[in-house]
């Protein structure tokens, strides 16, 4: 978006410093709450599909199952609580 109202001026990325754009589109999204979800959906799947380094997708990867194993655990301890005190 950022990049896009940049061009959109005429204006060269190349004049600005990528940390400026990167603060620019900070304040954009936190200005556009909508857009976080979908900013966070983007950025997974840029991951995932190895496209920010094999690095940071395997980091990905074991968090997403972590997280998976550790709601089916808590799910797993729920039932089985349950379970003791129907008994």
């Amino acid at each position: 978006m950022v990049k896009d109202h940049i061009r959109r001026r005429g204006e060269k990325l190349s004049a600005y410093k990528s940390a400026e754009i990167t603060s620019w589109a900070r304040l954009y999204v936190e200005d556009h709450p909508a857009l976080q979800q979908q900013c966070l959906e983007e950025a997974k799947k840029m991951i995932l599909a190895g496209r920010l380094g094999k690095r940071a997708q395997k980091a990905l990867r074991a968090k997403l199952s972590g997280d998976a194993q550790a709601s089916s655990s808590c799910f797993d301890k729920t039932i089985s609580v349950q379970m003791s005190d129907a008994k």
